[in-house]
């Protein structure tokens, strides 16, 4: 039996979360079982919503910095 690091498992439950439960196409393409990724799934999901939620909330401020960056050029340039 293959050994998978943690970071692959949890990547195959970000795509299934992301996929809406796909479960069979995301199996398919990452090449392991859906019982496996469902076990996965129950071992990880929450750590990968927080890091989800995480990204989510980063790009937000992200895009919030890059406006008010903007907004401040448009103002000196008044």
């Amino acid at each position: 039996m293959q050994d998978y690091s943690p970071e692959f498992k949890k990547d195959a439950v970000r795509k299934v979360l992301e996929a809406s439960g796909k479960y069979i196409e995301i199996a398919y393409k990452t090449g392991i079982s859906v019982k496996l990724l469902y076990e996965w799934r129950r071992i990880y999901q929450d750590e990968v919503l927080e890091e989800m939620k995480t990204d989510f909330l980063s790009g937000i401020l992200r895009a919030c910095a890059e406006e008010t960056d903007i907004d401040k050029l448009l103002s000196e340039n008044d």
